[in-house]
């Protein structure tokens, strides 16, 4: 599959099946959304799971600032170029996914020329950060985005090769099971759990949670992974104990590369998680400023804001 093998996800589900030999404690199960600890005491504000995953500030004090004083969060080249690299992942599995039913059965190389004559998914992304944005937002970040493209579409083809060698009769949906992630902006109601009603993830394998991240790499990142195995356990009824966090960065020649850290969803970090939640509720159910934290990393999104 473009970005993790299978072998990387076998690999992650036998750590997964290792690590939690004695199983999930039922009280910690997504779908348990209406008791304690699963039930949030409050549900007068919605969070994003990002919002609290992020944990850039030691004292909340970006919670504070985003949903008790109402503010936006602040606008960087950061943000903006990772936002269209996720429309642009998006975009481009839809795109693989209908052009591979579409020439099914194809020669390879017709469906590597077929994707990479035309480079839509690029113009569609760069299109909507525009409209979010401006067009100024965009300018620098077509390179990026052509090169990040063509690197999926290599990916893509490449799998969809080793598909058709594995087995003597492959179909197109086998064929797409082995290439691409079974789901791309999985759409999700985080409500009953104190979430947003509108939550994307990433990429879904399975029961796997895949998560792009565009930035550097952060201990606090685990936290979206449980955060959207709780969600999804709430809705679904499915366990899901495992994600794999996708750090997509990009070499000085301009060549994209795709690092994974894997990610086991413990009794342990579901209660860290629902700590973190909890703490959020009880700073905006006070209204009152936590102040800022005795280091401000500098790479926190609301530095500015903090220190003017």
């Amino acid at each position: 599959m473009i970005f993790v093998s299978g072998e990387e996800i076998e690999k992650l589900r036998r750590e997964m099946h290792s690590r939690l030999k004695e199983g999930i404690s039922e009280e910690l199960r997504g779908w348990n959304w209406d008791r304690p600890p699963m039930a949030p005491y409050s549900q007068r504000i919605l969070f994003g799971i990002s919002a609290l995953a992020n944990r850039y500030c030691e004292t909340y004090r970006d919670i504070y600032l985003r949903y008790v004083l109402r503010k936006k969060v602040p606008i960087s080249d950061k943000l903006i170029k990772g936002l269209l690299l996720h429309k642009l992942v998006y975009n481009t599995v839809a795109r693989a996914r209908e052009t591979i039913i579409r020439m099914w059965p194809f020669r390879i190389d017709d469906l590597l020329h077929e994707l990479t004559a035309d480079e839509q998914p690029v113009r569609t992304a760069l299109d909507e950060i525009a409209k979010i944005f401006g067009n100024e937002a965009r300018e620098g970040l077509e390179a990026i985005a052509i090169s990040l493209y063509r690197f999926l579409v290599r990916q893509t083809v490449c799998e969809v090769e080793k598909a058709r060698m594995k087995y003597t009769w492959p179909n197109v949906e086998t064929v797409l099971a082995e290439a691409l992630p079974s789901v791309a902006e999985k759409r999700v109601d985080g409500s009953r759990l104190g979430f947003s009603k509108n939550l994307s993830i990433d990429l879904l394998e399975g029961n796997i949670i895949l998560e792009i991240k565009t930035g550097e790499m952060h201990p606090f990142h685990k936290y979206t992974i449980a955060g959207y195995a709780l969600v999804l356990e709430a809705e679904t009824g499915v366990p899901h104990d495992a994600g794999m966090i996708l750090y997509i960065r990009f070499l000085e020649n301009g060549d994209p590369i795709v690092t994974s850290s894997s990610v086991i969803v413990d009794d342990a970090l579901r209660r860290e998680f629902l700590a973190i939640r909890d703490e959020a509720m009880e700073i905006v159910d006070s209204g009152i400023d936590p102040g800022m934290p005795a280091k401000c990393p500098s790479y926190c999104p609301w530095r500015s804001v903090c220190h003017g």
